[in-house]
């Protein structure tokens, strides 16, 4: 038996050793392990100790890895061995998560075939989703043939992946060739019937004059001996050498037909049976008639005729002369073939008539001919069934005139070929895999069909345009990009079902010369259009991390994209620049991208966060200067030092601070120290009651912990550790919305509910108020909490609850006698902060419920407007605006209005316009300029 029937087979005895390729495709409909409703999903694939992992792909659950793995398969594991896959979703912090496994018997794949399947996992309850695996089991013996694996030559994985695109590429290439020698096959015939009928019409005259020499008459009637011919010709059994046998016949008729001139010499003899040979047919069946014809010859052709010669005749492809005047597009012979009997309706060995002929040679003045004077021929069918239009449906070329004139003259697009597609589907075809191609749209038209070009911004594009595309960006090619947008292409167009754009792919693979011309603004870009991930072209330049520069930067931030937008997972793009990036990107893009500093990820992670916990020893002190900058601007607190404070020590969803992540390294050091110097909380405690010494020591950092205890010793007054805890305990608590929790610390009477739990003087009321938890705010309430408290900038609940736009919060604490006229120590209230902070929905309630007073001002004279204006809320804005156009008018303590703030904050020139409408008192004018945006 084969080698492949005995591995299949184990009764033979131990398997020989060998190699298993193992290719991680891609997976789909994953379980969503993050917060964002996704995952970071890489793949882990052992066989008996060899261990190797995918890349992972960020932010999908349904990605694409396309990685190959080689794997060495000894005798056991042809027999027993079980090859292994278990997907992981990739953390940042912590064990990466588990997403389910499954595994494959060695013994049960096919030797030396490509296996290739979608695999569920072992637990589909538990872990939904799928893995597509292709493998490939191959014998030493077989690996050696074709394959030549070697230490110095390319591995065997290079070779089999090299044979395999070769394999495809000779396969389109002989797709391609086949198609183009289809379409050349009639011109072809042609042309070689061209060179014959040149050496013939040579030869005959040389021949002829030898007649004359000879004395034997220069003309003779050869049509008998032609029909003959032709006869013997279509039996199709004699070959050439019977045309030897005719030759020698027709030599003899010559000599019987000299009479009795006896003495005419072997030359003369040779001449006449030549002559009457080529008159005749040549090897393809073709007449003098059909090459009078092709050769436009209208004297000959007539001549021909006038000797009765048969204007049908065909040659052994089925082509009558009308066939060879059609194709060559000699308008006179078509004329006078069919004023003579020339037959429109015949049709060669394929079924094509003399008008397929003329529309595959693009002989548009012969097929005007034909429609006008024979439109009765336009729906014949020809070849596999398919009608002129059929045929000019499918030509990637564009004809449209000879199309237009096709349905004028009544070709039927409905009409099915062979292969049951009408002429409407196969045009179809064609507009899908050329953009912007014309047939399939005329012919709608022509139909009354509601399909058309217009397409909706930034739908999917074409399936096999989006592929042509994808190639044009990664070889940027701009040439061929720039004739797609001139064209019309949506460059909003989706290339792909994750909603990828051309200037996402175009900034994945950082193509410069790509992204300027897609920048200029005469295409209509919509910079801020994102994937199903939430990700924007912005998000996809910075992913390049360290191979990004400045200059592709720029490019994308002179469209003004919001910097701000937040993926799946809640990053924007300078959370992945933190990370990834150089200190010059950071800096660009906060400084002329607008990039917020102070936002947080899902998991409530903040650029410093991120980058302290990537070691970042560049980026930190970036954004620590930043947030210095900042904590000088920010009207809820009423000094910067409080400010910076707070912001350096902003705790994500598990309580780390940025102290605590950097705390995890050695290298770090310097990061660490200057947190410290700025503020941060060496004992502030995590989830997990974990101090950033904790961290240090949990992580085996010894530098970091002589560093963080030389700085707990300086520090003068000392730290209750257990009331941190407990404060921290009862904290996440809240945050948590663990009742239970709450309900049982309280009972313990550990806590003092009205006194400061945090470093800016907030009480259990202010977190539960800013965390939306109404029943805990209840509980805390009757246990004794007071509604009314302040902490050290004057802030109540009530403005806490409105700075995070918690609105069940908002009415609970409204109902319950919270004021929202209170103020904070710079007269802020309540209604100031969620204008501030852009919660339209808060200030509507404090405005409704509440009854407050919307025109109040702080103590610098400031409104809801000016706020707005400063932070940039454009729909809080657009809110007031429309509540009170009267707003626009309020001055602040020092005269400005709010058009004021707009030049100085920079806003949008949509915000400037309706100020200014509202700011002349009319709401007519702001409800017109409301309309036009």
């Amino acid at each position: 038996g084969s080698r492949l029937s005995k591995a299949d087979d184990g009764r033979h005895g131990a398997l020989p050793p060998g190699k298993l390729i193992v290719k991680v495709l891609r997976g789909r409909r994953l379980k969503a392990m993050d917060s964002g409703k996704s995952s970071d999903p890489y793949v882990v694939v052992e066989l008996s100790g060899q261990r190797k992992k995918t890349w992972p792909k960020m932010k999908t659950t349904n990605p694409e890895w396309n990685e190959v793995m080689e794997f060495n398969v000894s005798k056991d594991d042809r027999m027993n061995g079980e090859l292994a896959l278990q997907c992981f979703d990739k953390d940042l912090i912590g064990e990466d998560d588990n997403m389910g496994s499954f595994t494959f018997k060695v013994n049960q794949l096919p030797l030396a075939q490509p296996y290739r399947v979608w695999q569920a996992f072992d637990d589909p309850e538990e872990f939904p989703g799928e893995i597509e695996v292709e493998m490939l089991l191959l014998e030493n013996e077989v690996i050696g043939m074709p394959f030549q694996a070697s230490k110095e030559g390319p591995s065997l994985l290079t070779q089999i992946e090299d044979k395999r695109r070769a394999e495809k590429l000779r396969e389109e290439q002989l797709a391609d060739a086949s198609q183009q020698q289809q379409e050349r096959e009639t011109r072809m015939k042609v042309r070689e019937k061209i060179n014959r009928a040149s050496e013939m019409k040579i030869e005959r005259e040389r021949r002829r004059e030898a007649r004359i020499a000879a004395g034997l008459d220069a003309d003779m009637d050869n049509e008998s001996e032609a029909l003959e011919d032709l006869e013997e010709v279509d039996t199709g059994e004699q070959g050439l050498e019977d045309k030897g046998d005719e030759a020698a016949a027709a030599h003899e008729q010559a000599e019987s037909q000299g009479g009795d001139d006896a003495n005419l010499d072997g030359d003369a003899a040779e001449a006449s049976k030549d002559e009457e040979e080529d008159e005749a047919w040549d090897d393809q069946g073709a007449s003098r008639l059909h090459y009078a014809a092709m050769h436009g010859k209208e004297d000959k052709v007539n001549e021909l005729l006038d000797k009765k010669f048969n204007p049908n005749v065909r040659d052994k492809d089925g082509l009558s002369p009308l066939h060879y005047a059609c194709g060559e597009g000699h308008l006179g012979i078509v004329v006078i073939l069919l004023e003579r009997g020339g037959d429109l309706l015949a049709q060669d060995k394929d079924g094509d008539g003399p008008l397929h002929v003329a529309i595959q040679e693009h002989q548009e003045e012969v097929c005007t001919l034909l429609l006008k004077h024979h439109p009765d021929v336009v729906n014949m069918r020809g070849a596999h069934g398919n009608t002129a239009l059929h045929m000019l449906a499918a030509m990637e070329s564009e004809w449209e005139s000879m199309l237009v004139k096709l349905l004028e003259s009544g070709a039927d697009a409905t009409i099915k070929n062979d292969y049951g597609e009408t002429a409407v589907q196969m045009a179809k075809d064609v507009f899908d895999a050329i953009f912007n191609h014309p047939h399939y749209l005329i012919i709608c038209k022509a139909l009354g069909l509601s399909e058309s070009s217009d397409q909706v911004k930034g739908a999917p594009l074409k399936p096999k345009i989006a592929l042509k595309l994808w190639s044009v960006i990664e070889q940027n090619d701009t040439e061929v990009m720039l004739k797609y947008l001139r064209g019309g292409l949506d460059i909003d167009g989706r290339l792909d079902e994750t909603g990828l754009t051309m200037l996402m792919l175009a900034s994945q693979q950082l193509r410069r010369e790509m992204l300027e011309l897609m920048a200029d603004p005469g295409w209509d870009l919509n910079i801020n259009i994102a994937t199903d991930t939430g990700q924007t072209a912005l998000h996809h330049l910075v992913l390049n991390g360290r191979a990004l520069t400045v200059e592709c930067l720029d490019i994308l931030l002179k469209l003004n994209p919001d910097a701000n937008i937040q993926d799946s997972k809640g990053y924007t793009a300078l959370h992945y620049a933190a990370e990834l990036c150089s200190e010059e990107v950071v800096r660009v893009l906060i400084e002329r991208g607008g990039a917020d500093t102070l936002v947080a990820t899902h998991a409530g992670d903040t650029p410093l966060h991120l980058s302290a916990l990537a070691c970042r020893g560049d980026v930190v002190p970036l954004l620590v200067k930043k947030l210095e900058i900042r904590s000088k601007q920010q009207f809820t607190f009423v000094n910067s030092e409080m400010a910076m404070r707070d912001f350096i020590n902003k705790i994500n969803q598990v309580g780390d601070t940025a102290l605590h992540l950097a705390c995890r390294s050695d290298s770090n050091s310097r990061i660490v120290s200057l947190l410290l110097q700025n503020s941060a909380n060496l004992h502030s405690m995590n989830k997990f009651e974990e101090t950033p010494l904790d961290v240090a020591q949990k992580y085996r950092q010894g530098d970091l912990i002589n560093l963080l205890n030389e700085w707990s010793k300086s520090e003068e007054a000392s730290v209750n550790t257990d009331l941190v805890r407990d404060i921290t305990r009862f904290t996440f608590a809240i945050k948590d919305d663990d009742r239970e929790t709450v309900k049982t610390m309280l009972a313990s009477g550990h806590f003092e509910l009205n006194a400061a739990c945090n470093e800016i003087g907030d009480t259990y009321c202010h977190i539960a108020a800013a965390e939306g938890r109404v029943e805990i705010l209840k509980e805390l309430f009757l246990q004794g909490s007071y509604l009314h408290n302040q902490n050290l900038i004057g802030c109540t609940p009530l403005h806490a609850a409105a700075m995070r736009g918690s609105v069940g919060a908002i009415k609970w604490l409204l109902q319950n006698g919270a004021d929202p006229r209170a103020s904070d120590s710079e007269g802020y209230c309540p209604m100031h902060y969620a204008a501030g902070e852009g919660h339209v929905e808060a200030i509507d309630c404090l405005l409704s419920i509440g009854r407050c007073d919307e025109t109040l001002k702080t103590f610098q004279g400031l409104t809801m407007l000016h706020i707005a204006i400063s932070e940039r809320r454009k729909t809080v804005v657009e809110y007031l605006l429309k509540r009170n156009p009267q707003f626009a008018s309020i001055s602040d303590s020092d005269g400005k209005v709010p058009l004021d703030y707009c030049d100085l904050n920079g806003n949008d020139e949509e915000l400037v316009k309706q100020l200014k409408a509202a700011s002349t008192g009319s709401r007519v004018m702001l409800l017109v300029e409301n309309m036009r945006n």
